[in-house]
């Protein structure tokens, strides 16, 4: 299984969307402790949003950073190209993948495709696309979608 984040499927999408958030090389680092101190001056968070590229390509330590955000009460959405099923399928092959799975309430799955492009859905680019209530799908043993309002399940 190719991963979603691959460095021929972000260029494809690079074309399409924020290609800055797309290169691998890019960015800058940056500690958790710092990133959770710029958090805590911000009283109007809710949570948090994990993507650009694939947060699931540096999992160990974005399950740190969203551990600590759940610790400030707030949630935790990951963007992935990777399907729900595709990532319990590599829970055990693939460091980081369980703990940052686990510290995410709402994941949204599936790759961008440019031929099911909408902007009539929320929180989603084509209607691949699903959002998944994290804690609901373990509980049920299988994805759960839900629709969100203010960025949780509704």
């Amino acid at each position: 299984m190719a991963p979603a984040g691959d460095s021929s499927s972000l260029r494809k999408a690079a074309r399409i969307i924020a290609p800055q958030t797309h290169d691998f090389a890019g960015g800058y680092d940056s500690k958790v402790g710092n990133l959770i101190a710029e958090l805590r001056k911000n009283p109007l968070l809710s949570g948090v949003t994990l993507s650009g590229g694939d947060p699931f390509a540096q999992a160990e330590p974005f399950a740190v950073l969203a551990a600590e955000v759940h610790k400030l009460g707030l949630n935790v959405i990951t963007y992935t190209g990777w399907t729900y099923e595709q990532i319990m399928d590599g829970l055990d092959s693939h460091a980081g993948w369980r703990d940052l799975l686990a510290e995410t309430d709402v994941l949204v799955d599936g790759r961008f495709l440019l031929e099911e492009k909408s902007l009539a859905i929320l929180f989603r680019g084509s209607r691949n696309q699903r959002t998944i209530d994290v804690k609901r799908s373990q509980a049920q043993g299988a994805a759960v979608e839900c629709d969100l309002k203010d960025g949780m399940p509704a």
